[in-house]
């Protein structure tokens, strides 16, 4: 692997590998490196209206578990073959009776009621995944932790009583989807493909910054979920147990060489933690308040409304209905909006200013900034400022940052919103150059067509649930699919596409339908849209 202070130093020997790759983990869980700063948004009007609804009826923390709200909480997420540290299978504990089950929860609720983690129960292995570029550089690989059982279900239960509470109490902001119940990410597709029609229905200029964060969950300190918990009015107790719960861990990280001398890490939000998506969603809420707060007196803010509404001549009732939308977003992936670039300008710096004081930044170089309904001559660069990041630099010093500007075209979630064709495009090539596994002789016809199940369909699947296709478009994926079980049977007839995805009981060979799973997909979207219990949606 490449060195970390020479990159162009390649490391080879099984020992400096480990030493290289404890040394990354150590410097990238340090949070000691942001320096104190002013906080203007603990106290906006936005944040005070959310802690007078927390008040009025406060959280209860901490709370015992039930026998039933444990065995609930098991339920609840992975259950596959994960053990931490104490080699605990979760699958296993689950299916314990309930006496034996209740000697497990008396520990639990020990841990919550007294916000501590005796002995070695929050040791922790740290696996790693390549996620993309090249394989030698460890900045491109993502740590992933497994904590023991008993460590992580405390945190478990503080999140699952936290996102109730939060919902009921309406804590979070409406354009913030992670950690809402009832809300998918489609929802904020939908809204941002209306986003983009009211802008060319209406003319209206809008410019959008797509924000991309470094390392997700790595870099956020855990600051910011405590000065969250003070400004809404929640418990002390919250920021106590998750202080004990990260406080000085050992980490054990697993190498291709075996693992490591164990690293001690406090305060990391680690990936894979059962809080650490509220801890996340908490933090960026603070800085989305602080933001609608300031566009609430900026002249170029992005109002959503009517055109009757605008000449101030309605027709109907709905036309007094409006919306101002400073930020959507999804965990660590935001769109800011504006009228205007230098309102952008503005928020794009107090936006940089509040992540930078509890230690994410922003990834630049996969940042890129949006023009809907542009006129005339638009540069293809533009410049946006940012906290200075350098040691010994005041950070409060601007820097600045050319980003690409794309006209006319919104990307979220790795999806082209209200870009059906760019979708279906996309499918087909990828069904294109899908290839089945070659085997002596021929694939049976039931095995091909749990591939097509799990390797194809699923892919659509997810592709469509953010932006669904043509009716006509996903016909022809549809014959594309069984073109290619027909190249891959070698049979001498070529079967419709229709009788190929009809069930066995109708005399079909039940393969997947995209056209099907399409449709389905539109009409719940739709149905989703109409009756949303969150009004921005």
């Amino acid at each position: 692997m490449n060195d970390l202070d020479s990159p162009e130093k390649l490391i080879c020997d099984p020992e400096g590998v480990k030493t290289t790759t404890r040394e990354y983990f150590t410097r990238l869980y340090n949070h000691s490196r942001v320096p104190e700063l002013p906080k203007p948004w603990l106290m906006t009007p936005s944040v005070v209206n959310v802690r007078d609804r927390v008040e009025d009826d406060p959280f209860v923390w901490p709370k015992k578990a039930t026998l039933a709200d444990f065995r609930a909480l098991l339920q609840r997420g992975n259950s596959r073959h994960l053990p931490g540290p104490d080699r605990w299978e979760k699958w296993i504990i689950k299916s314990l009776s309930d006496d034996a089950l209740a000697l497990v929860l008396d520990l639990h609720n020990y841990q919550v009621m007294n916000s501590r983690f005796p002995g070695d129960v929050k040791d922790m292995w740290l696996t790693m995944f390549h996620k993309r570029g090249v394989c030698t550089n460890l900045s491109n690989w993502r740590g992933l932790l497994l904590s023991n059982v008993l460590a992580n279900s405390p945190m478990a239960w503080l999140n699952c009583c936290l996102i109730q509470y939060s919902s009921e109490k309406g804590i979070l902001p409406d354009m913030q989807v992670a950690a809402q119940p009832g809300v998918q990410t489609r929802d904020l597709m939908s809204f941002l493909a209306g986003v983009k029609c009211w802008a060319n229905r209406h003319k209206e200029p809008v410019y959008a910054l797509k924000h991309d964060q470094k390392k997700g969950f790595n870099y956020l300190a855990p600051e910011g979920f405590h000065d969250t918990v003070h400004s809404y009015g929640l418990l002390q107790s919250i920021i106590d147990i998750d202080r004990a719960a990260h406080k000085e861990t050992r980490c054990f990280i697993q190498t291709a060489y075996g693992i490591t001398v164990p690293i001690v890490v406090s305060d990391v939000n680690k990936q894979g933690g059962p809080l650490s998506p509220l801890k996340s969603t908490f933090t960026t809420s603070l800085g989305h308040y602080y933001l609608n707060d300031l566009m609430r007196n900026d002249p170029d803010a992005l109002i959503i409304s009517s055109s009757t509404h605008k000449r101030n001549d309605p027709h109907l009732k709905d036309d007094g209905n409006y919306l101002m939308v400073a930020m959507v977003e999804a965990t660590d992936d935001s769109f800011l909006f504006s009228r205007s670039l230098p309102s952008l300008r503005r928020n794009t710096l107090a936006m940089e200013r509040f992540q930078y004081v509890y230690g994410w930044m922003t990834q630049w170089s996969k940042s890129m900034a949006c023009l809907l309904s542009a006129t005339g001559d638009q540069p293809n660069v533009i410049s946006l400022p940012s906290v200075t990041v350098e040691r010994g630099v005041n950070p409060l010093i601007v820097t600045e940052h050319e980003i690409p500007l794309i006209r006319d075209e919104l990307e979220f979630l790795r999806a082209k919103v209200d870009n059906p064709t760019a979708c279906y495009e996309e499918l087909r090539d990828f069904i294109e150059t899908f290839q089945f596994p070659r085997i002596l002789g021929r694939l049976p016809i039931t095995l091909i067509r749990k591939i097509v199940a799990q390797n194809i369909a699923l892919k659509c699947c997810a592709m469509l649930y953010l932006q669904p296709i043509k009716q006509s478009d996903a016909e022809a994926l549809d014959k594309q699919i069984i073109e290619k079980v027909h190249l891959a049977l070698g049979f001498p007839f070529r079967p419709s596409s229709r009788i190929a995805t009809l069930p066995l009981s109708h005399h079909g060979f039940d393969f997947p339908s995209i056209e099907r799973i399409n449709a389905g997909i539109v009409v719940a979207g739709i149905s989703q849209d109409l009756n949303h219990h969150i009004r921005s949606y």
